[in-house]
């Protein structure tokens, strides 16, 4: 299974990696953690459609148990994120209110049929996500 950590779901980001899932990894075994309750994770569901669950960890529990840590002004305002910020407005993706830690980086975990970790991608800076065909390709290869 894949475990894909969200910064905040009106993370401009976060939002177009759930529409990329959607869309290029549609896999049943990949689901979503967010630092929202579950009527904030209902409304994003079905403004963000996706075959994803979503599992809610408004406490930051899961995030702090798998490493991922809180980024500085230039993980959150860095030339990189600006750059990928009007990328992902130019294919149609919009910065949303904040819900959650507006410092919070995501990562992305692979776990094995024992629940271990074999491949994670913690996030450089707020923009930094995995691709959805790595997230594919490593679920096929340790199914």
């Amino acid at each position: 299974m894949a475990l894909v950590f969200l910064r905040h779901l009106g993370c401009i980001f976060c939002r177009e990696n759930v529409c990329r899932l959607a869309r290029e990894a549609p896999h049943d075994r990949i689901f979503l953690v967010a630092m929202a309750d579950t009527e904030q994770a209902r409304e994003f569901l079905r403004r963000f459609p996706t075959p994803h669950q979503m599992v809610c960890d408004p406490e930051r529990r899961l995030f702090e148990a798998f490493g991922l840590e809180r980024g500085t002004l230039g993980q959150l305002f860095g030339p990189k994120v600006w750059l990928r910020g009007a990328k992902a407005m130019a294919a149609g993706h919009r910065q949303g209110r904040v819900q959650g830690d507006p410092f919070q980086l995501p990562g992305s975990f692979v776990l094995d049929r024992q629940a271990n970790v074999v491949w994670s991608h913690l996030a450089k800076h707020a923009a930094d996500t995995a691709e959805p065909a790595t997230l594919c390709a490593l679920l096929k290869a340790h199914a």
